[in-house]
């Protein structure tokens, strides 16, 4: 499992909002929203090299701005995805994404 936070001074409301463009930018498809959790579950797809990763994206107010996390983990047998697969770079993708729109 590969994960990573970042920190945004843009307020909770707004970093939530923009991750989800910004999943469908990357071309992610998510999957479940909780907006009273401020929490995103969304899936890589499929390649001939990945049996796609899920990514759950918590979003939460920090000390200052708003913090995301995000982890990525790979769907399948860890003997043939290698353990992490491409979870790093999916979650790398997803930030570039969320920063072109913040």
């Amino acid at each position: 499992m590969a994960k990573e936070s970042r920190t945004y001074p843009q307020p909770v409301e707004t970093v939530f909002r923009e991750a989800q463009g910004a999943l469908r930018d990357a071309k992610f498809k998510i999957e479940s929203v909780d907006a009273n959790a401020s929490f995103i579950k969304a899936a890589a797809g499929v390649s001939l090299l990945s049996w796609g990763e899920g990514l759950k994206i918590t979003v939460s107010k920090a000390h200052k701005g708003t913090s995301v996390c995000v982890a990525a983990e790979g769907r399948g047998p860890s003997y043939l995805t290698g353990g992490m697969g491409k979870a790093g770079k999916d979650i790398k993708k997803f930030f570039e994404a969320l920063e072109r729109r913040l």
